[in-house]
């Protein structure tokens, strides 16, 4: 049987409140979620456990050694925007423009494919706000503490105006299906992708011992 196309999320990217509550979000049965996760090698197995009872406190497998979100994403439709996120919470808040950092950072990264199993619907970006599932900050407009300057920050969004962030440990673990083999970050087909954002930063990422050190505030 063919499957139908899964609905598309949408999310405001303008600057008012108001106009975020018009967005409906509606995810089908099959729709696609993009994950980037910190597989730590002494524990493979508990990668893609998911805890609904964890109340918000992740696992350390999901730290990279404390490089990592603790809330890790996932982005509908859009491995690209999984990424975005990881780098700003590995990289690019962490260091300044112009950096060059060590190429450990992405060692334990794993990109994963997962599919919802069931409806996901939820009535807007707010209410999913109130639910606790989407955590601040919200995607009523662009970050802007990804780019030197907010107009940095908006160009980096532009491309992906349908990325939703989900708290991973706040969806029922039988609502999702891994789709094939978690990847290395580096080693998958969004690794151009790293270097491009990278880059846009005037970030290096080195093997030597010549790195930056981190900014002091990280928060």
């Amino acid at each position: 049987m063919r499957r139908s196309k899964p609905s598309p999320i949408a999310v405001s990217t303008g600057v008012g409140a108001s106009a975020v509550s018009k967005y409906i979000l509606n995810l089908s049965a099959g729709t696609r979620l993009a994950r980037v996760y910190a597989q730590e090698p002494h524990a493979p197995a508990r990668a893609l456990s998911f805890n609904p009872a964890s109340n918000g406190r992740a696992s350390p497998v999901f730290m990279a050694s404390g490089l990592a979100d603790p809330a890790m994403y996932a982005a509908v439709d859009s491995q690209q925007g999984a990424v975005l996120e990881m780098l700003y919470h590995t990289v690019l808040k962490k260091f300044p423009h112009g950096a060059v950092v060590p190429a450990s950072i992405f060692s334990h990264l794993k990109l994963v494919t997962l599919e919802l199993t069931v409806v996901l619907r939820l009535l807007s970006v707010e209410a999913l706000q109130s639910h606790g599932i989407l955590q601040p900050p919200n995607f009523s407009q662009p970050r802007t503490d990804y780019g030197d300057t907010q107009a940095a920050a908006h160009a980096l969004y532009t491309r992906y105006k349908k990325v939703a962030v989900l708290y991973a440990s706040r969806i029922p673990p039988n609502a999702l299906k891994k789709v094939g083999q978690p990847v290395p970050l580096m080693a998958s087909d969004v690794a151009d992708f790293v270097v491009e954002v990278l880059a846009y930063h005037g970030i290096v990422v080195s093997h030597a011992n010549n790195v930056s050190t981190p900014l002091a505030s990280t928060n």
